[in-house]
C-alpha cells in the first residue's frame, strides 16, 4: 500500500514503522544478503545493522558486498 520513492520518504519509514525493522531484521538475520551500489556508510541503514545487532545478538548468516576500492568502509563494524 506504500511506495518509498525518495531519501525522505525512506528515513521516515525504516525510522517510524516498526513492521519495516521487524522485516528487516527477520530478511537480516535468515538470509544472506548481497549489497550492490549501495552506500554501506549510509547512517540509516548502519542504525538498522546496529538496531538488529544490539535486540539479536551476533548474525548467524553471513552478508557480502561489492564495494569500489575507493569507498571507506568501516570493515569491522560490518563483520
Amino acid at each position: 500500500r506504500e511506495v518509498v520513492v525518495g531519501h525522505d520518504e525512506y528515513r521516515r519509514i525504516a525510522h517510524a514503522e516498526p513492521y519495516y525493522r521487524r522485516a528487516f531484521a527477520e530478511t537480516w538475520r535468515r538470509r544472506s544478503l548481497l549489497f550492490l551500489g549501495s552506500s554501506l556508510s549510509d547512517p540509516y541503514l548502519l542504525d538498522l545493522f546496529t538496531e538488529v545487532q544490539e535486540l539479536h545478538g551476533p548474525n548467524p548468516q553471513p552478508h557480502y558486498a561489492l564495494v569500489a576500492k575507493e569507498q571507506k568502509v568501516d570493515v569491522e563494524f560490518l563483520r
